[in-house]
């Protein structure tokens, strides 16, 4: 694909998944969607299928619609199952199975959960603070058009404003190893540029100051480089900025959309989500470069990936067996089990011990 085709392509994408989500933002009430969601089974004329569903439990249940009784016994055997794997700790994540987009936790078993926002418009993309105490999230609880960061209690008490910017979306809130501070990405210039901001909400400062869009940072281990997607060369790939001095070092080459990059517990990888091979799947990353190698194959529309464990394991969301659910698997590919059962989805889990 030539750089003009693929620039239109791109355009039309970006143009479609925020108009979407304003769009969404704009309806009122707890009916409300977002552009992260997909259209229902029957809306898109898709039949259930257990293609790729690598647990061993009960597969026969997304072959047909399921029913409460099904639905009751498939949640106790996704924790029994889960706690064969060992996970612990909790998971945060966004879930549309309360009618709106909202924010959800529960157990690293898939035990335990509870919704945490309640408010009109869409609570999106949560992240753990360091100590697991605070979660900072998207919504547009305060203007429909428009995204603000929000941060509140593990337990969803002291929902409070943090940073807004008048002009734009603010998107992708990654805490800093330190707690100190936050990063994020907005388009309040025009276009999409990286941000951060003091974990109390002050000091607001634009990281990117170019004329290319940039998103989605994510913190190293050290606290010292945000790895962040850009399309200031070719395709949306993958770069690494050094906090202190300003240097960008490029890690992906191609016209391709990478896109979510996890840095690694140990600083070694880099986790992040591709088209390289057709459809959406998970790739890692030498934190220092290298070549890029599909975690599960073939992809089969696997989203959102994040570390647990302590690098153990790779939680991730996915459509490969009836909509967006939420998924674990080990960190080599191996033993996907799936978390999460719902008629809507669930989406962007982020771990804490």
């Amino acid at each position: 694909m030539n750089s003009t085709l693929y620039l239109c392509w791109r355009l039309l994408v970006m143009f479609c998944l925020f108009a979407g989500l304003l769009s969404a933002c704009g309806r009122s009430g707890r009916t409300s969607t977002s552009a992260t969601s997909a259209p229902s089974l029957a809306e898109s004329g898709k039949t259930p299928t257990t293609a790729g569903f690598l647990s061993p439990l009960r597969p026969d249940l997304f072959t047909s619609p399921l029913t409460s009784a099904d639905m009751t016994t498939r949640a106790t055997e996704i924790v029994r199952d889960m706690a064969a794997l060992g996970l612990d700790g909790r998971i945060v994540f966004h879930s549309e199975r309360s009618g709106n987009f909202d924010v959800w936790i529960m157990k690293g078993n898939g035990s335990d959960l509870r919704q945490l926002t309640t408010a009109p418009g869409v609570d999106v993309e949560p992240a753990w603070s360091p100590d697991g105490q605070r979660i900072v999230y998207d919504t547009s609880r305060d203007d429909p058009q428009r995204l603000s960061l929000y941060v509140m209690n593990s337990d969803g008490s002291d929902q409070r404003h943090l940073v807004d910017l008048p002009n734009g979306l603010c998107m992708g809130p990654a805490w800093s190893p330190d707690g100190k501070r936050i990063a994020f990405f907005s388009n309040a210039d025009g276009n999409y540029e990286l941000y951060l901001v003091n974990a109390d909400g002050t000091e607001l400062t634009n990281l990117s100051q170019h004329s290319a869009n940039d998103s989605r940072p994510d913190w190293s281990p050290d606290g010292k480089r945000l790895a962040f997607i850009s399309d200031r060369d070719e395709g949306d790939n993958i770069y690494v900025l050094e906090l202190e001095s300003g240097a960008i070092t490029r890690l992906t080459t191609g016209f391709f959309i990478d896109n979510l990059p996890r840095w690694s517990p140990d600083g070694d990888t880099i986790l992040f989500v591709s088209n390289r091979a057709g459809g959406k799947g998970i790739y890692k990353l030498p934190a220092s470069g290298g070549v890029p190698t599909l975690v599960v194959s073939p992809p089969q529309n696997d989203d959102s990936p994040a570390w647990a464990g302590g690098g153990q394991f790779i939680l991730f969301s996915s459509e490969r067996s009836r909509d967006w659910e939420l998924y674990v698997m080990r960190a080599d590919g191996s033993d996907i089990r799936q978390l999460t059962l719902s008629e809507k989805m669930d989406r962007f889990p982020v771990w804490t011990p």
